[in-house]
């Protein structure tokens, strides 16, 4: 695999386009990642594989960086409300997670009127996945928690996706969150505190605002 990623994925598998049959179905696009459903050759099981677009064709060692910074963090973090990963992709490089069959909270508002009872059972079980990243040590923050990186099941259980945003908690300050935050999250779902002061660090209250 191109700019050593191998020698840097730990106990990740590691796949390649062979793995899986021809056709990639695209299931969620944004403008920095593509998902793509695909099953697996050989064990017949739908994957999702999240791509850069720039991976598509030629990975840039900063490409490479970012997926890898965001499978190791998936790697550390097992809980019943949060995507599992699998693995990395290569050619074309991308992240391979579990597949969430019926896609984001986000499409599911657009299209599906959704009762009452499954309303408090979304909010309870994202409050549990939030709890879990800002309970570990060090705590993770997500910051960039919105209905779209909210998936759902085939049983309409949630687990929280895409972790491109997310850091851990003693290596964040606000400069950082600046930087990786303002250009690429999602300016509707940020609190307040973080354009009127101008010396407040992210916590798991930045997650918490909604």
């Amino acid at each position: 695999m191109a700019l050593g990623v191998e020698q840097r994925l730990g106990s990740l598998a590691v796949f390649t386009r062979d793995d899986f049959e021809g056709d990639w179905r695209l299931v969620a696009s944004g403008g920095f990642s593509q998902v793509f459903q695909a099953r697996h050759r050989r064990w017949k099981t739908q994957y999702a594989i999240k791509c850069s677009p720039g991976l598509l064709t030629e990975a840039t060692s900063s490409d490479v960086n970012c997926l890898i910074e965001e499978a190791t963090k998936m790697e550390k973090i097992k809980f019943q409300h949060i995507v599992s990963i699998y693995g990395v992709c290569k050619q074309p490089l991308g992240i391979v997670m579990e597949f969430m069959a019926n896609g984001s909270l986000e499409k599911m508002l657009c299209t599906h009127s959704i009762s009452w009872q499954l309303k408090f059972r979304i909010i309870h079980e994202t409050s549990l996945a939030m709890n879990f990243l800002h309970s570990i040590k060090p705590p993770l923050l997500h910051l960039d928690l919105k209905p779209g990186n909210i998936l759902l099941d085939s049983s309409m259980h949630i687990k929280i996706s895409d972790f491109g945003l997310s850091k851990w908690m003693e290596q964040s300050t606000r400069t950082q969150y600046i930087e990786r935050s303002a250009l690429r999250g999602t300016l509707s779902y940020m609190p307040p505190e973080m354009f009127l002061q101008s010396n407040i660090a992210p916590g798991p209250k930045y997650d918490v605002y909604r």
